[in-house]
């Protein structure tokens, strides 16, 4: 899998949870990409926020003006079916899932 683009659904500016001071999962995985040397264009998806690390921020999938090669999903499990429902109206063929709430939590996350 060699994606020109990657959406990352979840990015933020939130800087901290609970109190404790950690960088969102989105972020994270940006600043991966960016030290990786990737050289396709990143899009952040979150529809609270119009920047998320120097980049414009898409409030959903259908917002972003280019072709999604790949979606990036850092985001509460109970979010995903919906997500992956739209990024395959949207034509993305590849999704990676950094999440919990499936199968872990019992029947409720094995339906998803």
């Amino acid at each position: 899998m060699q994606p020109r683009t990657v959406a990352v659904v979840g990015a933020s500016q939130r800087t901290s949870a609970g109190g404790i001071q950690r960088e969102a999962r989105g972020n994270r995985i940006i600043r991966n990409l960016m030290n990786a040397g990737f050289e396709g264009r990143i899009f952040p998806v979150n529809p609270k926020y119009g920047e998320v690390l120097g980049f414009r921020c898409y409030p959903d999938l259908s917002a972003i003006p280019e072709t999604v090669d790949c979606v990036v999903a850092a985001i509460p499990g109970r979010q995903v079916p919906d997500l992956l429902e739209s990024a395959a109206t949207a034509g993305v063929r590849a999704a990676v899932v950094f999440s919990s709430g499936f199968a872990e939590i019992g029947p409720e996350g094995e339906k998803r």
